[in-house]
């Protein structure tokens, strides 16, 4: 009996540490997690993210890599060895739901794209620190695409989107010769990377 109390109340204490779960819509409230500002590590139970300073913002410096759902976000090709290297690729219905370690959140379309500052891969590795790989995106066929040839992160464009067959949501796509600001359906899954508050 004190085992299996013992056993909740450790469930219980993990289970707050990545925030409550809803099978249908993912996570809800924000992701926990401790910066530590002095390393420039944001330390979370799944894994730790280094961060950068880009004009006086700390950004990640790596996509995220926390499951909200089974059905809101993957690993390419659905191979989970893919996370551990790219991170995670989400579903729009995901991004306004505090997923960010707090303390972070989804950026602006505008910071982002400021943040950037290239005109592809080899500028913004160079120039930004970001860290920047090509994990591609997820279509809403289930099919991957762009891997090894860009990136695609989600940005915050002050509207949720509404669910039906035509929504769209704004995205950013990275490759090497340039970066877009494009509309894409909400059931494509794309990167994240997250900025300080």
């Amino acid at each position: 009996m004190v085992l299996k109390l013992a056993l909740a109340v450790l469930a219980t204490g993990l289970w707050a540490c990545t925030g409550e779960y809803d099978p249908e819509n993912g996570a809800l409230g924000a992701h926990h997690c401790r910066y530590d500002e002095e390393a420039g590590v944001i330390w979370c139970e799944e894994q730790s993210y280094n961060t950068v300073e880009i004009d006086g913002e700390v950004w990640m410096a790596e996509n995220l890599n926390y499951s909200v759902s089974p059905s809101g976000d993957y690993c390419y090709e659905d191979d989970a060895q893919y996370c551990e290297i790219f991170g995670r690729l989400y579903k729009a219905n995901v991004i306004y739901e505090h997923i960010c370690p707090e303390g972070f959140r989804l950026p602006k379309k505008e910071e982002l794209i400021a943040a950037l500052k290239g005109k592809g891969f080899d500028d913004i590795n160079r120039n930004t620190g970001f860290h920047m790989l090509k994990p591609g995106m997820r279509g809403t066929n289930g099919k991957y695409y762009g891997t090894g040839k860009s990136a695609t992160f989600w940005v915050d464009d002050d509207e949720e989107y509404e669910e039906g067959e035509d929504s769209t949501a704004y995205l950013v796509r990275v490759t090497d010769a340039e970066v877009n600001l494009e509309l894409h359906d909400v059931h494509t899954s794309a990167s994240i990377r997250c900025i300080r508050n």
